[in-house]
């Protein structure tokens, strides 16, 4: 269910802005286990960018919590090849943008249609003695009051109503009453007492319906029900059901996680043992990349920092830093043999070099260097560059996410 039942509309102070999803927001428990069991997935998740009319609008619904047999599917995941998004990646987001939607926005307050949800009655007479029945009318609910009122694990039903009455005789002691609905079972319910009217004005008055004995319906019948008590005349008596306050619903607090299970370190030799490691380090550098691959999906920024920079000069190739989106080349040192013959100025800038990106199986076509600040985005998968500057040019290569 969305997180406001009427919609929701940006805080004053917010409206028109974008604002970044921090990991600083996430819920500590939630936190400690990503820790624990996803160190990468919680490391390369990239600070994304929300606008704040676009995630009112939206409505999300509140996340579910995240169970340990999640984490142990989730984990598993992480292991093999990416074919969308991670599900624990997701999580993260769901969570952080559901928490930005409490900060930045507010529910929608229910309007009720003055034409509707109401029974006037008027000269209602209250008998004495018990179990004495009195018409009163119909209710019709609007869905946008219905929907707001709760109904708890035990099956009881909160609701508004706004009652006033004004007495012609037996305000003192007519009270020993109750007005009744009849609930969708055909069953009527006491709902409020004589008392609970205001004599000469009008009380919004949330009484709970118990035991789950009733649905109140849209189309509600009403009635009064005496129990012993004195005859009194109400000139008017006016019942309206209206909405519960509005509230946000609750971001669900993640439950405590049970501890993983214990796995014995393999006997093995020191081959072995330097050649698992060797692959661990190989698949940990694909799924940092692949998790990389993952932020434009999730949601991301135009905005680039610097993750690590190298002088560059001749040929050489590194292992792209966790995290990088894009790559950046500065030509520090140009010599004159790089520049157009052709007469002019500014002389062109003729080929400086190349790069080649790769994913650990192979490399992809040159790309050129032909300006003097040269950027160019990570494709997805890859995992190294390797460059080559012709010997009168040098440079700063920036890894940038």
């Amino acid at each position: 269910m969305a997180g406001c039942a009427n919609g929701a509309d940006p805080a004053p102070a917010f409206a028109n802005l974008q604002r970044v999803l921090g990991l600083d927001q996430l819920d500590s428990v939630l936190r400690d286990v990503l820790t624990r069991y996803a160190p990468t997935a919680l490391a390369t998740y990239a600070e994304s960018m929300i606008d704040v009319n676009a995630l009112c609008a939206l409505n999300p619904d509140p996340p579910e919590p995240l169970s340990m047999l999640d984490f142990v599917k989730n984990l598993t995941y992480i292991g093999s090849p990416l074919t969308g998004i991670n599900p624990i990646t997701q999580y993260i987001f769901r969570w952080l943008q559901y928490h930005e939607f409490q900060v930045v926005c507010v529910c929608r307050a229910v309007v009720p249609d003055p034409g509707l949800n109401c029974v006037h009655a008027t000269n209602v007479s209250i008998p004495s003695g018990s179990q004495q029945i009195v018409p009163l009318g119909t209710a019709t609910i609007e869905e946008a009051v219905y929907n707001t009122w709760t109904v708890d694990s035990g099956g009881n039903m909160q609701l508004g109503v706004n009652l006033g009455a004004v007495f012609t005789s037996g305000q003192a002691n007519a009270i020993n009453w109750h007005t009744q609905v009849q609930g969708s079972d055909g069953v009527w319910v006491d709902m409020f007492r004589g008392d609970a009217y205001t004599p000469g004005g009008h009380t919004d008055y949330f009484p709970t319906i118990q035991q789950g004995l009733v649905r109140i319906p849209r189309i509600a019948p009403l009635r009064i029900r005496t129990d012993f008590g004195s005859t009194g005349v109400l000139s008017t008596m006016d019942t309206c059901f209206i909405p519960l306050p509005v509230a946000m619903r609750p971001q669900p607090p993640q439950p405590p996680l049970p501890d993983g299970p214990t796995i014995t370190p393999p006997t093995c030799s020191t081959d072995d043992l330097c050649a698992i490691v060797l692959e661990l380090g190989r698949q940990l550098t694909r799924v940092s990349s692949q998790v990389a691959d993952i932020q434009a999906t999730v949601g991301g920024t135009d905005q680039f920092t610097v993750l690590a920079s190298q002088e560059i000069n001749g040929e050489g190739q590194l292992e792209l830093v966790v995290g990088t989106r894009a790559v950046s080349i500065e030509l520090t040192t140009i010599g004159s043999g790089v520049f157009t013959s052709a007469l002019g100025r500014p002389r062109g800038l003729m080929r400086a070099g190349s790069i080649r990106w790769g994913d650990g199986e192979g490399y992809s076509k040159r790309q050129f260097i032909d300006a003097d600040d040269f950027t160019r985005l990570r494709p997805q998968g890859s995992l190294s560059i390797s460059w080559q500057l012709i010997n009168e040019c040098a440079g700063t290569l920036r890894m940038l996410g």
